[in-house]
């Protein structure tokens, strides 16, 4: 049983901006149809899942060490806070898999809309099971 962040865009991320975090260990990998890619609609239609190598635990705090946790949530801040500044539109969530990622039936998430900035300055406290939208329009 392991967390996982999942989060739609609306086009691509360079494979550069990929490649700097992989230095940092988290690995940023596109999935394509599986059940997690199917919560966002289509106007996400590019999704990531964003983990530390195994799972996302790391970047939460409820399953962390205060120490990783301190490192991770910052590196994952300053991912969303360059694509918010790209002009990404963004949609996010994670979830504890009993089973296997991409295969586990999810429960019908509420959306919640949210302001870029509250988006990145909240990302520690956010909710599971819930779908967040941010872009530069709300």
């Amino acid at each position: 049983m392991c967390y996982f962040i999942t989060f739609g865009l609306d086009r691509e991320i360079p494979n550069e901006l990929i490649t700097d975090f992989e230095i940092k260990n988290i690995s940023v990998e596109r999935i394509f149809d599986n059940k997690s890619a199917r919560v966002f609609s289509s106007k996400y239609k590019y999704v990531y899942i964003v983990t530390t190598g195994m799972c996302s635990c790391d970047f939460l705090k409820k399953t962390s060490s205060e120490k990783k946790f301190n490192v991770y949530i910052s590196f994952l801040k300053t991912l969303f806070q360059i694509l918010i500044d790209k002009g990404y539109l963004i949609s996010f969530y994670f979830h504890m898999y009993s089973g296997m990622y991409g295969e586990e039936d999810l429960p019908i998430l509420p959306v919640t809309k949210m302001k870029a900035h509250d988006f990145i300055s909240n990302l520690q406290n956010l909710e599971e099971d819930v779908l967040y939208v941010t872009n530069k329009y709300i």
